[in-house]
């Protein structure tokens, strides 16, 4: 569970009423372990959420390997490795969504509203009532910025409208506050990642290590595509030939992290790059250089994803010719 959970569903005829029942609902509940963070979650003896992945509050966890990491840094004469991490972030949209829901003439349930990924929508809410594919209709308006933009939110919100269709036989419409769709639309996780890279006199790349954990909230969501984007980009366009990747989802007590689109890559792709600038100092190398000596060729392929840095090359290179035209900026002691 997680702070401001929803756990009772209110039905009226109009909004006063629906609030004036929801002051009236009595709860009895018990205070259980709260894990506030992914390291407690991790932590030796934490209150156990899930067992996803045969780890401890892991909902989900890859690993992967080539090559020797371990013999590929003790060979190499410059190590650098940083760590970086982002905020949680919250969605919000410009306009406030509708969902209506009826019972269909011949058998099953209409829903309409501002709804993305109509298919997971009727997949989530034929597991919920327990009735056929064929039996729900989902008809989505066009999404603008009013729309819900993710399966998870679109789903919980279709599902109280549906619920209550198929509970009383009556057309419902649910019209979440600002303040409900906030709750509803979830956010972007908050996440770690932990770079290492070893590499030659000359620049060359020999090994990267990197560990990504991103804090996933109290319910699982679905992740392969998230954690496929976050290991394809782990290692950036460079051609390394030793490499270890990890990343993890982690259960914690907050909201679910709904909103998941291309923070994976992007923060691995800001981590490598960051690690690399300072790798460059350390070898008096321009930044341009250094990457063009370790990008991709079209021998290689940019990991699980069978595909080649195209046109990266040309680019770095039409980058390193401008920069060469540039007036020089004066050092910090000038």
């Amino acid at each position: 569970h997680y702070t401001q959970e929803p756990i009772a569903l209110v039905l009226a005829h109009t909004l006063e009423a629906a609030q004036q029942a929801a002051q009236k609902v009595h709860l009895d509940y018990e205070k259980l372990p709260f894990l506030s963070t992914m390291k407690e979650a991790l932590a030796e003896g934490a209150t156990l959420l899930t067992s996803g992945e045969g780890q401890p509050n892991y909902w989900q966890y890859k690993h992967i390997e080539h090559g020797d990491c371990d013999a590929a840094f003790i060979q190499s004469p410059y190590i650098v490795e940083e760590s970086y991490s982002i905020p949680t972030k919250s969605i919000h949209l410009l306009g406030v969504p509708n969902i209506y829901t009826e019972l269909d003439p011949q058998g099953g349930i209409i829903v309409r509203g501002a709804l993305q990924y109509p298919f997971a929508v009727q997949a989530a809410l034929a597991t919920l009532l327990e009735i056929p594919y064929s039996h729900l209709q989902v008809l989505p308006h066009a999404l603008g910025n009013g729309g819900l933009k993710s399966a998870d939110s679109s789903s919980l919100l279709a599902g109280y409208a549906a619920l209550a269709t198929w509970l009383t036989g009556l057309p419902v419409q649910v019209q979440p506050t600002r303040h409900h769709l906030s709750q509803l639309m979830g956010q972007h996780p908050y996440a770690t990642i932990s770079v290492k890279h070893g590499a030659t006199r000359e620049g060359r790349l020999l090994a990267c290590e990197v560990s990504i954990l991103f804090d996933m909230g109290a319910y699982p969501i679905e992740t392969d595509a998230f954690i496929q984007r976050a290991i394809t980009h782990a290692c950036g366009p460079y051609h390394i030939p030793n490499i270890k990747i990890e990343v993890g989802c982690i259960a914690t007590n907050h909201p679910p992290s709904t909103q998941l689109s291309l923070d994976s890559q992007l923060l691995s792709c800001f981590a490598q790059e960051s690690l690399l600038n300072q790798l460059s100092k350390f070898l008096n190398m321009k930044p341009c250089e250094l990457r063009l000596r370790n990008l991709m060729g079209q021998e290689h392929k940019v990991w699980l994803e069978g595909k080649s840095p195209e046109g990266l090359t040309s680019v770095l290179e039409t980058v390193r010719e401008v920069v060469k035209t540039l007036p020089q900026r004066p050092s910090p002691q000038q």
